[in-house]
């Protein structure tokens, strides 16, 4: 195989990664929306049913609910897609490196190139949704106890 083929194979693997990746990340906004909105119309129906009833252990109920929600959201979503986003990004960065190397170029640094840069992404990025949902939960929480 000439390098000319070698690096025609690392383009069309390092497409195919980039394409999974944004795959993933369109995935992940969408599912992030559909959380939110479940959240917002969780508590509109929660705050009908407790404004029809008297309800007096409800604050705590509603927090232990909410720091359950806000765990599942952490743990079974958020880690798991960063940690597929962080495969995706050492590969596009492997396949990268490879074909600037058959095509004898010295690497050009871009955004995130290193390990630590795009963790630090990836984590102000997970950090901001959970936030998101966290303030989420809290708004709600101010709305259903007045």
């Amino acid at each position: 195989m000439t390098d000319k083929e070698k690096a025609y194979c690392f383009i069309e693997l390092y497409k195919e990664q980039m394409n999974h990746f944004k795959q993933t990340r369109d995935i992940e906004f969408k599912v992030n929306i559909a959380f939110w909105t479940l959240i917002v119309l969780a508590g509109y129906f929660l705050n009908l049913i407790i404004s029809s009833r008297s309800y007096s252990n409800f604050n705590c109920f509603y927090i232990i609910i909410a720091l359950l929600f806000l765990a599942c959201h952490l743990f079974l979503w958020l880690l798991p897609i960063s940690r597929s986003e962080k495969i995706d990004l050492h590969y596009i960065k492997e396949y990268r490196d490879k074909i600037e190397d058959l095509a004898g170029e010295k690497p050009t640094p871009y955004y995130g190139e290193t390990k630590d840069g795009q963790e630090r992404r990836i984590m102000s990025w997970m950090i901001c949704e959970a936030t998101i949902t966290c303030l989420l939960l809290i708004v709600l929480g101010i709305l259903m106890l007045q």
